[in-house]
């Protein structure tokens, strides 16, 4: 519905800047008409660390070079997630796709080598030698309040699983069993609640499980164990391999070797000569087609400078759970509070259509999925903007822009209510 409205008169006619992800397509107003530029204008801005991982269209996990960008997909149905911009996050546990190395110790379980590497992974087979404690456990870790377990294995012998995390200050497990692509149960949890974020097969066969683990005493030392849920000697499951990561987020895989790895900010800005015919009035409107992060902040920051009083973010706030967080708000800093677009909540990484106009010192209008919210009045001056910033808020503020675009346009102009409505339905 939503492309049918863009191409539409008057609106088409209003198109300052179109940023097409889906196919590398990029158009931007030139001396008062919108043309074609070459996709190589708008990515010289970009910078990004290597070490990034995302998936391809067959759900094969791939390692991007640096300032390279990313066009992601979702690795369980092959759908195109967008352009990838991300804050920085780190992965903890050491050797994070390679579980046959020391770094992971064998308790109470053989480990056999599976044969030659997977794409990304070299994986095992975890046997059980009889008991209840068939594992092999990731590095310690310690001084976190939360965590979150990506966890990335297939059936083996036995068909089952077990997840634990150990509180090993005080000798207190949590354990997550079940069958590889059936229901999961707890079998204690002692030593703090464990939530499932998502649990699903990949197209490469390879089966994902996402936890997150709330210890009950944040502070003391942490260890994550996989292993076959079985006390029959032999049996298996096939471990390719996990990154923990501290907090809540849910964060791209990371490929580590002997040590954490930090993974820096990605970064896009787009301003300079872009923006000469995009903001010469005093209204402006966006709209963007974008999949955030499990409890991220922001899809895009528009700024009129570096100054906090003086710029807009298409945000969503933070929750109290990944799964449960307040819908986008349009935030004027330093100008008034956020203003919620409304109390209900979102799925986690839903795919979105989000739209909202802005004219100067008059209020301004913001659309999720057909329905449309009034927000309080902008700082004056606003839609003077000079840059648009996809990536990691640079000077200083706390928002990270988590999540994948896969469309966003700009207009020249402030969008009636009816419009946005039109456009994200």
């Amino acid at each position: 519905m939503w492309d049918k409205v863009l191409d539409a008169n008057p609106i088409a006619d209003a198109i300052a800047l179109d940023l097409d992800y889906r196919n590398d397509r990029y158009r931007a107003l030139d001396s008062g008409v919108l043309v074609e530029k070459p996709w190589s204008d708008i990515v010289n801005n970009y910078s990004a660390p290597a070490g990034r991982t995302y998936f391809d269209s067959s759900g094969v996990l791939q390692t991007a070079a640096a300032n390279t960008p990313i066009r992601a997909f979702d690795p369980a149905t092959g759908e195109l997630l967008g352009n990838h911009i991300w804050g920085s996050y780190t992965c903890l546990n050491h050797h994070s796709f390679d579980p046959t190395n020391s770094a992971w110790i064998v308790t109470g379980a053989t480990r056999t080598p599976y044969g030659s590497a997977v794409g990304e992974f070299t994986p095992v087979y975890v046997e059980s030698t009889g008991g209840t404690w068939n594992r092999l456990l990731a590095t310690f870790m310690s001084g976190q309040s939360s965590y979150v377990v990506r966890c990335l294995y297939s059936a083996g012998t036995s068909g089952r699983f077990r997840i634990t995390c150990r509180d090993t200050a005080n000798s207190l497990e949590t354990q997550l069993a079940g069958t590889v692509s059936g229901t999961k149960t707890f079998i204690t949890s002692a030593a703090g609640p464990v939530t499932i974020i998502s649990d699903r097969t990949l197209l490469s066969g390879i089966r994902e499980t996402v936890i997150s683990f709330t210890p009950n005493t944040p502070g003391t030392g942490v260890s994550f164990g996989f292993g076959p849920d079985s006390v029959v000697s032999g049996e298996s499951v096939l471990l390719y391999g996990a990154c923990v990561y501290a907090g809540l987020a849910v964060p791209p895989l990371v490929k580590t070797s002997g040590a954490s790895l930090p993974i820096a900010a990605e970064n896009q800005i787009i301003d300079g000569s872009v923006f000469s015919d995009i903001w010469n009035e005093s209204g402006v409107s966006v709209f963007a087609k974008v999949r955030s992060n499990y409890n991220s902040d922001a899809s895009m920051i528009l700024s009129a400078g570096t100054a906090f009083d003086n710029w807009v973010a298409l945000r969503r706030l933070r929750g109290s759970s990944p799964l449960n967080y307040p819908d986008a708000v349009v935030t004027p800093v330093g100008g008034g509070s956020p203003a919620a677009f409304s109390a209900s909540t979102a799925a986690a990484a839903s795919l979105e259509n989000i739209a909202f106009s802005i004219k100067d010192s008059e209020f301004a209008y913001f659309a999720r999925n057909g329905s449309v919210s009034t927000t309080p009045p902008f700082i004056p001056g606003m839609p003077t903007v000079t840059q648009m910033e996809l990536g990691f808020r640079a000077f200083g503020t706390p928002y990270h822009l988590n999540g994948y675009i896969e469309r966003l346009v700009m207009f020249n102009r402030a969008l009636p209510p009816s419009i946005l409505q039109r456009l994200t339905a």
